[in-house]
């Protein structure tokens, strides 16, 4: 006999914790075809995730945008079935599930949230789209800093209201982005330069003992907060990892203003 399917937890209002989550190869179930799963597979896709989309119904958008172009891995062109769901094995969880249907189908979209929940186990990640008290995670407004030379370096910051207020994160994520687009080339160069001078000094044959672990992190933190937002893009990364061989062998120092004024081009 199966146990009951858990009920809904009641919402509590509790700090979140941002994470950026790795999704290439892995495997997301999404339940619904509408317009707010069409904002999702804009998020998902992008990260290489395996998409298996559950719907009998899909919107014109997400047929064109993602079905037609064969960037969705499964579609089951069906609504969603729950003794189907159950033949499929509990220790074979999915990395996210994600549920998007109608309001107007709001108890079988927690009815499904408690299934997976149940059949999977507490520890399945389960997002209902418009009930913040059924979901695991959230989605945030996202500003992605990119360069279509260098898309390997690419800033992302996401503004997250934690379900309770998402259109007004947009705005708020328009604003940042009005302020930092004059800017975004000098801040994308400086990214660019203080990640090819971290990769560089990982990168030197020397015994990772704590406390050479912990001179480089101080090193490279020092060096990137006098250099700051202004001046990174400036950096010779070549002169920077000669100094800090000067500094590694000998008493591992962090360097002064005028030795971070000559690592400058």
């Amino acid at each position: 006999m199966s146990a009951a399917p858990p009920s809904p937890p009641p919402h509590v209002s509790a700090q979140s914790l941002p994470l950026a989550h790795r999704l290439a190869g892995k495997k997301v179930l999404l339940i619904g075809a509408g317009s707010v799963a069409h904002t999702r597979l804009l998020k998902l896709i992008p990260t290489g995730a395996r998409v298996t989309l559950i719907s009998d119904r899909v919107s014109p958008a997400v047929q064109r945008d993602f079905l037609d172009k064969g960037l969705v891995a499964r579609h089951v062109a069906e609504p969603w079935d729950r003794a189907k769901a159950a033949a499929r094995d509990p220790m074979r969880g999915y990395h996210l599930v994600l549920i998007t249907l109608p309001r107007s189908n709001q108890q079988l979209s927690r009815d499904i949230y408690a299934f997976y929940k149940c059949h999977h186990g507490e520890q399945q990640l389960v997002n209902v789209a418009d009930e913040p008290g059924l979901c695991d995670f959230y989605f945030g407004a996202d500003l992605v800093l990119a360069c279509e030379k260098t898309p390997q370096h690419a800033i992302t910051l996401s503004v997250c209201s934690g379900g309770g207020a998402p259109r007004f994160a947009a705005l708020l994520r328009d604003y940042i982005q009005a302020v930092l687009d004059p800017m975004q080339s000098t801040l994308l160069a400086g990214f660019a330069q203080l990640s090819s001078l971290r990769a560089a000094i990982r990168a030197l044959p020397s015994p990772e003992s704590a406390r050479d672990i912990g001179h480089r992190m101080r090193w490279v933190r020092h060096v990137t907060d006098a250099l700051g937002l202004a001046r990174a893009s400036r950096l010779d990364v070549a002169r920077a990892v000669g100094l800090y061989r000067d500094t590694e062998i000998g008493e591992k120092q962090l360097p002064g203003e005028e030795e971070i004024a000559r690592l400058l081009t």
